[in-house]
């Protein structure tokens, strides 16, 4: 079994994981005995694989401790848990930098669309244009489901529960915690390099967490086609290539672009029975290159503008301090998921002296 609450590097754990060929069985659901159902049949189709039940405790997706109560109950006790830890304060930095994809961005448009209207596609809480502090008192500290540790637990053996601290799979790191974990549960070994090449999630990742496709109508461009007119390519981030295994899609950028990307986990791909369309026509390409390259500068220049307004740790500090009722509320919840990481764990010194600065 697998827990992590939110914004506590699920995405990257996925990653890993399924690097060692691990098959994580989980279904994001509020109702649980949907969420046990499509997880049962994922292991009944998966008889050979090394399975791993998962539950991220999401906020976004909401399940009262009643429903997740009757789920939890469900599982085999003797199973051993592992729980992706993360300080509070980092939580708390990457929900408030959380970007929100509007609801009227658009995901597909064409070489005539506006650049300004494909990049118009996020928000913050409450249709804030930019994060703020303020979001930890009229939304985090609503958000029951953000510290469930020692409900989430209490329905697991405490000497099967092992935590594991996010910052232990940072890239540079997570060689040798997996080395660590493969001792212990016995998945796949794999090689260090496939680590090393591996990304964390930045703001990119987020801004395209559901990726943009450009379509190319062919007959403005004189194209004989067989299978369809409009060619699509697909702009999406390594990370995102990597773990949907996008696997029937070719990257172009080296047919786009002769110098390096200012993003360079920034991905252009095509299917492939497209490619045929685009490689050896030079007035297309040309036209394709010339737009993307305005598409990318004009993103730089936002996410530069962007960088500069993101909420740092030692501001939710000097927040907190200045709110000293909201600080005890949040002092008290941190005290519990403390209380229960002491008790049951010598191995995450690190999370425990963030903890300290509150």
């Amino acid at each position: 079994m697998w827990l992590s609450s939110a914004l506590s590097g699920h995405a990257p754990m996925t990653m890993y994981l399924e690097l060692c060929e691990v098959n994580i069985c989980q279904y994001i659901h509020h109702n649980p005995f949907i969420i046990y159902s499509n997880i049962f049949m994922q292991l009944l189709n998966n008889p050979l694989k090394y399975n791993v039940i998962a539950y991220t405790d999401y906020t976004h997706v909401y399940v009262s401790r009643g429903d997740l109560k009757r789920f939890l109950n469900l599982l085999n006790k003797n199973k051993p848990v592992l729980y992706l830890v993360r300080d509070p304060i980092s939580r708390l930095k990457t929900g408030l930098n959380h970007i929100n994809l509007k609801a009227n961005r658009l995901d597909r448009f064409d070489l005539d669309t506006p650049i300004e209207r494909v990049l118009d596609r996020e928000t913050y809480y409450f249709e804030s244009p930019l994060p703020t502090c303020d979001h930890i008192k009229t939304y985090w500290i609503y958000a029951e489901s953000f510290f469930r540790l020692n409900f989430l637990t209490q329905f697991f053996k405490i000497e099967k529960i092992t935590y594991l601290d996010m910052a232990s799979i940072k890239p540079e790191y997570a060689y040798h915690t997996f080395s660590q974990l493969n001792a212990l549960y016995h998945f796949r070994q794999i090689s260090k390099n496939l680590f090393h090449n591996t990304v964390v999630y930045d703001m990119l990742g987020a801004f395209l967490s559901i990726p943009l496709i450009l379509c190319v109508d062919l007959e403005n461009f004189g194209v004989n086609y067989a299978d369809g007119k409009i060619i699509e390519i697909l702009i999406t981030p390594r990370q995102f290539f990597k773990l949907h295994k996008i696997n029937n899609y070719k990257k172009i950028n080296p047919v786009l672009f002769k110098d390096n990307l200012p993003f360079e986990n920034l991905i252009f791909c095509i299917p492939k029975e497209q490619f045929v369309y685009l490689e050896n026509n030079l007035t297309l390409i040309k036209c394709i290159q010339s737009y993307l390259e305005e598409f990318i500068s004009k993103m730089k220049v936002k996410f530069d503008l962007k960088a500069k307004c993101l909420i740092c740790e030692n501001q939710i500090l000097a927040y907190l301090k200045n709110n000293q009722t909201l600080m005890r509320q949040w002092k008290k919840i941190f005290d519990q998921e403390v209380i229960c990481i002491k008790q049951h764990s010598s191995k995450n010194s690190s999370f425990l002296e963030i903890l300290s600065r509150i």
